[in-house]
């Protein structure tokens, strides 16, 4: 299974003004590490929890098509296009008819009307999907803001043998675990 953003989101879920109101800074000295730490901080969010947060389009290809086949990235918001690789090796699309989308415990899940006889290739299924939500849930914005600023603040990973995970509040990460999707 090979998964693949294709289109970028076109923002972050929090803006370099909003950290820095967050952060009481008024300077712009630094706003291209800040930024870089907004893009850190929402990309190890995504990944902890499965989900995208800001609309992007994903490219899943996999061997194999099933009904109950999890989408390995959250929250989607539409299927695109499903193709599949005839006998002689060439992309066709499936009928909208022939399946439909649903949601168990969080994780996309496709379910098939019917199945095409389609050619045993690791690239013989091509799923293209958008992914994100419409309006990102205030808390997890509110966890990158402090997670942003604690890597502002604490730009070592070691302060006098303290270890970052050790000096942030873990209820501060406990806020993701409730956007957590499994994806197996």
């Amino acid at each position: 299974m090979n998964l693949v953003q294709t289109v970028a989101p076109t923002s972050e879920p929090l803006s370099l003004t909003n950290a820095k109101t967050f952060m009481h800074i008024l300077e712009t000295d630094e706003d291209t590490l800040i930024t870089s730490m907004i893009v850190s901080a929402r990309e190890y969010a995504e990944s902890y929890t499965n989900r995208q947060f800001e609309i992007a389009t994903w490219e899943l290809i996999t061997d194999c098509m099933y009904s109950g086949l999890t989408i390995p990235k959250s929250t989607v918001t539409e299927i695109s296009s499903i193709e599949y690789m005839d006998a002689d090796g060439v992309y066709q699309t499936l009928s909208t008819d022939d399946y439909y989308l649903y949601f168990e415990y969080g994780a996309a899940k496709l379910y098939f009307n019917s199945i095409p006889s389609y050619k045993d290739d690791k690239r013989a299924i091509k799923i293209t999907f958008k992914a994100g939500y419409t309006t990102v849930p205030s808390s997890i914005v509110s966890y990158l803001k402090v997670l942003v600023s604690t890597l502002y603040e604490n730009r070592e990973q070691y302060i006098i043998g303290v270890s970052i995970e050790t000096m942030a509040n873990p209820a501060i990460h406990k806020m993701l675990d409730m956007y957590k999707v499994k994806t197996i």
